[in-house]
């Protein structure tokens, strides 16, 4: 097993696959809160199954879509009511400035 496939495999399974926590993206959210526009817009690169997306969302009462090469990942986001778009960060589909 090589490149993006390995990684996939080791995240796969666990509950969140990033560092941090939930509690972490909410203080952050906090901080953040008062530079945004009331229905805050955010696209979460490399979003895994969504954990950070979904926090944002509930935090900011914001439109959050999350973005992701792996479909698996992006499967159980979406089932859990996240808007995703199975891309590579490297190159995402939206205009400059969407988010």
């Amino acid at each position: 097993m090589q490149g993006k496939d390995a990684i996939f495999s080791l995240y796969a399974g666990l509950p969140r696959h990033a560092p941090g926590s939930s509690s972490s993206t909410q203080r952050a959210a906090d901080i953040a809160r008062p530079h945004l526009p009331a229905r805050p817009m955010a696209l979460d690169l490399g979003c895994g199954v969504g954990r950070s997306a979904e926090t944002l969302s509930k935090t900011l009462s914001a439109t959050v879509v999350g973005l992701d090469l792996y479909r698996p990942f992006l499967t159980e986001a979406g089932g859990r009511g996240l808007r995703v778009v199975e891309a590579d960060m490297a190159a995402p589909p939206f205009a400059p400035s969407t988010f």
